[in-house]
């Protein structure tokens, strides 16, 4: 390939999002709530368009890129083909990761703009070297791990606060936040007989009581690197079913 485009969301999607992890492999870049574009060309600074003007300013004081350029997202397109053009690459094949999470209007623009270009999915390419971790990255993993094991000591007394589960999950959740995760939810199960993973307001009114089952879910993420912890038990003494 001549050339490599990456389109992805930031963490703030977490497991919702496939592509971040292929942009912060290559990059470092998180662009968090927002979509970004990184444009890698062999001998040239890699392009990094982003969407508005405070994460222009991030990615100018908190990155190694050099060439971050804004854009609103429905110009993307434009702008990918733009930067192809001007490297005299307006045709060929190209890589691409990400056409999963690029809008229509974007992928159309991009087609539009350039030549005759056989866009290949490169992403498997990558999923070897992210799998193989060296020690500096899997010290990342377990300071998650480790916030995720002081989440779950908190739940114990949390669930003799009075609370509803949904609050419980907020008050987990700031843990996570508070030790440095930029993205960290909680799904929180507690009833007569634990049935499914409950992760919403409407589903997490219940008060834990003497007896219940308990289902702890966490994803969270820390510089990139994620953590995911599952924890079970009872409020009381388990009942003989549940044993």
């Amino acid at each position: 390939i001549s050339a490599l485009v990456v389109f992805a969301q930031g963490s703030a999607l977490g497991w919702a999002g496939r592509m971040h992890g292929y942009l912060r492999f290559l990059s470092g870049w998180d662009s968090h709530h927002y979509s970004s574009v990184l444009i890698v060309v062999p001998g040239a600074d890699p392009v990094l368009l982003t969407p508005n003007k405070f994460l222009h300013y991030l990615a100018g004081e908190r990155t190694h890129l050099s060439d971050v350029r804004y854009a609103p997202v429905l110009d993307f397109g434009h702008q990918i083909a733009a930067v192809l053009t001007a490297a005299g690459l307006g045709s060929g094949r190209m890589g691409y990761i990400g056409r999963s999470e690029t809008p229509v209007p974007v992928w159309e623009d991009l087609i539009a703009g350039l030549g005759a270009v056989e866009w290949i999915d490169v992403s498997h390419h990558l999923d070897g070297m992210r799998l193989i971790k060296n020690e500096g990255q899997l010290a990342f993993h377990r300071r998650a791990a480790q916030i995720c094991d002081m989440m779950c000591e908190a739940l114990g007394p949390e669930l003799r606060s009075g609370k509803a589960a949904y609050q419980i999950s907020a008050e987990l959740e700031r843990i996570g936040y508070h030790e440095g995760c930029e993205y960290c939810l909680t799904w929180l199960t507690v009833r007569p007989e634990a049935d499914c993973a409950r992760l919403y307001k409407r589903l997490c009114a219940d008060v834990p009581k003497t007896g219940d089952q308990v289902v702890l879910g966490i994803y969270l993420m820390v510089d990139g690197h994620w953590g995911h912890a599952i924890r079970t038990g009872n409020l009381g003494p388990p009942r003989d079913d549940h044993q």
